[in-house]
């Protein structure tokens, strides 16, 4: 069967070749049934591939849909294979408990029976397979379901109610994808983390134990034997690991996401008074459990930083999940714990730093900052929230905290995407936060402890003039002024900043500005002659 699709998706736009295999595969389906499908789906899993369309020896998922939705209608047997076939003609199923049975099956029945297989043990090969399959159709079978303009409201609206209950039931019973990485690296790859890495090769550090690691409950006399696995290529464990969790919160995600939408627009139309529940608080505890432990895999893996389910689960579960719910404070508590660790492993780690790929990170922290917005009350106060920030201010201006130089700055700093999100985080923090936590506290603190949050009444005012401040003490700065004389394009990058930033200040607060016209004028002026 591999090679058969194959030739199908290499094929689409050949009628011959597709409807030939079509009418192979119908005719394969009503002798066999269910079985086939699932021993199709399951010796093809390994082909599937959704990046690389030019690799011929890959099956797209868009022919794999087409080949499935082919089962729907009958087939025409154009090359007249039926005349080689020695059987009773036309064919049917042979076991009888399929007698009466119809000959077709549709696309979201065969999404049914592989979600069936998932979820009866999440954690087997056959298990992974059948998720790969709904990694593939799902997506596909939503855009078209949805962007269907003929199909009635009612319709669309019970496919939407049935393939939630097949959601709910492939998510619930996913509790073996949500349990941690505990195997081994590379046996290169075990030695210390002290020692920075110089290779030009991509590189994946050591794993570290942790408080939340399951290695952390191993003895002193098995701590130091070899792992009874360790002879497997760690890459391939990786990819165990990673690949079923990518797929359950990439097909979860646009589930949700265009479910979501197409039922408030159904809603509205027809206004209908009951809702769908797409899943309960259950299935979203258990997604969030489940990218927990690829969050927790991350930083020495890149492609799991890079996994689209991450991302999609990031930037369109985590915000729009009800988080002001009692039972639900523990889970986000949990996962920006998880988060805060994995930023901090980035930031101690040298090793980690210099490879980690930081436009991933800040997708995640973007997908962070939309949870804030919503939930802001709920989230803002969270230690681990606070804790979150300060590290990745550390990172932003390359403080080192284990160095033993004073005012040690690294030398590579992060992405420009991740500083934004960073400075978007902290705006927002500061804004939450109200009058209890000022711009210049939040700047200047080294912790979030609580000894460090004073309630202080004073107007917003003060966080204006302090980013004054900050800016002409940046123009002015001595040090900051090389010889430019005459050649202000010259100038260096910081007090460049440093007049955007007043121009900003001047464009959008110039109300809070009435008391210090004068002192920017003189530093303008001091400015002006000393480049000329």
């Amino acid at each position: 069967m591999p090679s058969i699709l194959q030739i199908y998706s290499n094929n689409l736009s050949n009628t011959l070749v597709t409807s030939s295999i079509e009418f192979l595969v119908k005719q394969l389906y009503i002798l066999h049934r269910k079985p086939f499908l699932l021993q199709m789906f399951g010796s093809i899993a390994n082909s599937l591939e959704s990046k690389d369309l030019s690799d011929p020896f890959k099956v797209h998922p868009r022919g794999l849909y087409q080949l499935v939705q082919s089962l729907e209608r009958p087939a025409n047997d154009i090359l007249q294979v039926m005349e080689l076939v020695k059987m009773k003609k036309p064919l049917s199923s042979l076991d009888f408990c399929y007698n009466g049975e119809g000959e077709s099956i549709n696309v979201q029945e065969c999404i049914s029976i592989c979600g069936m297989v998932a979820a009866y043990d999440s954690g087997t090969t056959r298990a992974n397979e059948m998720l790969t399959v709904l990694d593939a159709l799902i997506p596909i079978f939503l855009k078209n379901v949805l962007k269907d303009r003929k199909a009635e409201m009612k319709d669309i609206r019970e496919i939407i109610h049935q393939l939630s209950h097949t959601m709910k039931t492939i998510i619930h019973n996913s509790d073996k994808l949500a349990q941690m990485y505990t195997g081994p690296m590379r046996n290169e790859e075990m030695r210390s983390t002290s020692q920075h890495y110089q290779g030009k090769a991509p590189y994946s550090p050591v794993i570290e134990i942790d408080d939340d690691s399951h290695s952390k409950f191993i003895g002193d006399s098995i701590r130091g034997k070899p792992y009874p696995e360790e002879g497997e290529d760690s890459e391939t464990k990786r990819e165990n690991f990673r690949y079923p969790r990518n797929c359950l919160l990439n097909f979860s995600a646009d589930f949700l996401s265009s479910c979501s939408a197409k039922l408030n627009e159904i809603n509205k139309k027809s206004a209908q008074e009951k809702t769908i529940e797409l899943v309960d608080i259950k299935c979203y505890i258990r997604l969030n459990e489940v990218a927990s432990s690829m969050i927790k895999m991350a930083p020495y893996d890149q492609e799991t930083l890079q996994s689209p389910g991450l991302h999609k689960y990031m930037k369109l579960v985590l915000p729009n999940t009800d988080w002001s719910g009692v039972s639900m404070k523990p889970v986000i508590t949990s996962f920006l714990r998880r988060l805060d660790k994995m930023v901090a492993k980035i930031h101690k780690n040298q090793r980690i730093y210099v490879s980690i790929d930081w436009k991933a990170v800040s997708i995640i922290l973007s997908g962070v900052y939309e949870t804030v917005w919503n939930y802001p009350h709920v989230i803002v106060s969270l230690p681990n929230f606070k804790n979150l920030v300060t590290t990745c201010q550390n990172l932003v201006l390359g403080e080192d905290q284990d160095s033993t130089v004073s005012n040690y700055r690294r030398a590579i700093l992060p992405s420009q995407d991740f500083c934004s999100v960073v400075f978007k985080l902290i705006s927002l923090q500061v804004l939450a936060l109200g009058e209890a936590w000022t711009l210049e506290q939040r700047l200047q603190s080294d912790s979030f402890s609580s000894s460090n949050v004073q309630i202080v009444q004073q107007e917003r005012k003060n966080d204006i003039l302090y980013s004054l401040n900050l800016i002409l003490g940046l123009i002015q700065s001595k040090d900051a002024n090389p010889a430019y004389k005459g050649k202000f394009k010259q100038a260096p990058i910081n007090v460049k900043v440093g007049f955007l930033g007043l121009r900003v200040l001047i464009t959008c607060y110039s109300d809070y500005l009435a008391g210090e016209w004068h002192r920017i004028a003189r530093t303008i002026r001091n400015v002006y002659l000393y480049v000329h």
